[in-house]
């Protein structure tokens, strides 16, 4: 199987569009620039250019910020961030298996895990819920765009007329930007069924399948081995959180600047809803599973040393001479502070700094949620 000589093989293979940018072995860096110089700038101008205001309800490309902000800013770093993703966590899967073969639990059958993992990744039923989750969406877009009581630099054209509102039809960038969501669209679908496929695969091998993970306490990474684990759940954090700001562009657009309802844009609402569901569960799930498998091992590392501090405590209290008793406190405080040092010493997170990304997962979910009980 590919698996072990190609990790590739666990996020593109079956995959057409993912597999089609991997074989132009373009950088993330270099597809962002792409995305932004091909597409992103070219439909701005455009869009700007053209925009003809007929009333003063007008909505145009500069107001339509969900639009104009994410098109230039957001949707070029989400694109090239998640490419990165979707490579570094085909590496992540190899890594982890190798690293619950190299340990002695036998409870585990982590080839057979792996297996099913990968078939997983890449189902082809995925790939058809994806394209045909984003086919619908967009046509519901589409549908909401053609039957807007005011016109705006997507709906003030001639084209499909003849559908819906026969006094809205689409801009030729309006087109563009509607094919644009659709891909964009199933390229997060993608990206969110890798993200929940790493997140369930933390939880079961570090939190309910017994599987033995060989950590190293002094590894030259500073988390025991571990750390390709937290910047993968990091790295997805902060893609997450491109999509927290594009959800509260989204909201403050809807709800605010256009003044309609919850209701009224069903793709808001379901953005919104997936968001707030999936957002702290990508992110808690697998730090707190590795973290928990953390101070475990190091407890169970501990019990020798806790086993003699007891052995000590006992016969200081059945000792009755006061150097006996004298002795006795001297090594039960030496084998304390040596516990204490190795605690100090192994790490529990599987990042080098503790407090500052979950601070900042949980103010990017309360911003948005926030946001949504403003001003919905």
């Amino acid at each position: 199987m590919e698996l072990y000589e190609n990790s590739e093989s666990m996020s593109y293979r079956g995959e057409p569009m993912i597999y089609a940018i991997s074989t132009w072995k373009i950088t993330p860096t270099g597809l962002g620039l792409a995305f932004f110089g091909l597409i992103s700038v070219p439909i701005s101008l455009f869009a700007v250019f053209t925009d003809t205001p007929s009333n003063t309800s007008y909505l145009s490309y500069v107001d339509n910020i969900s639009w104009s902000v994410s098109i230039l800013v957001l949707f070029p770093l989400i694109v090239a961030l998640s490419l990165k993703y979707h490579r570094d966590v085909a590496d992540g899967f190899t890594r982890l298996h190798h690293q619950i073969e190299a340990g002695d639990g036998d409870q585990f059958d982590a080839k057979g895990y792996f297996t099913s993992l990968e078939a997983r990744v890449n189902s082809r039923w995925v790939i058809g819920f994806a394209l045909t989750f984003s086919l619908l969406y967009s046509l519901v877009s589409l549908h909401q765009i053609l039957n807007q009581d005011h016109g705006g630099w997507m709906s003030s054209g001639s084209l499909l007329l003849s559908i819906g509102n026969p006094e809205r039809g689409l801009t030729w960038v309006g087109a563009v930007a509607i094919l644009l969501q659709f891909t964009l669209v199933y390229w997060s679908c993608n990206l969110l069924w890798r993200g929940l496929q790493f997140s369930w695969t933390v939880l079961q091998v570090f939190g309910g399948r017994r599987a033995v993970i060989r950590l190293e306490p002094f590894d030259p990474d500073q988390c025991a081995g571990l750390r390709y684990l937290g910047r993968l759940t990091l790295l997805q954090n902060f893609i997450l959180g491109l999509f927290g700001m594009y959800m509260a562009l989204r909201i403050i657009d809807k709800f605010i600047v256009q003044g309609e309802g919850l209701f009224d844009d069903a793709g808001a609402l379901a953005q919104l809803t997936t968001y707030a569901i999936a957002a702290p569960l990508l992110f808690f799930i697998p730090v707190f599973s590795i973290h928990r498998y953390m101070k475990r091992s190091w407890t169970l590392l501990l019990l020798p040393a806790e086993k003699l501090k007891r052995a000590h405590f006992e016969r200081y209290t059945s000792s009755t001479s006061d150097e006996a008793i004298g002795s006795s406190v001297q090594e039960l405080a030496t084998i304390e502070d040596n516990i204490q040092t190795i605690r100090g010493c192994v790490p529990v997170w599987p990042f080098r700094f503790r407090t500052i990304p979950i601070l900042v997962a949980i103010f990017q979910h309360l911003l948005v949620s926030y946001l949504a009980s403003t001003f919905i």
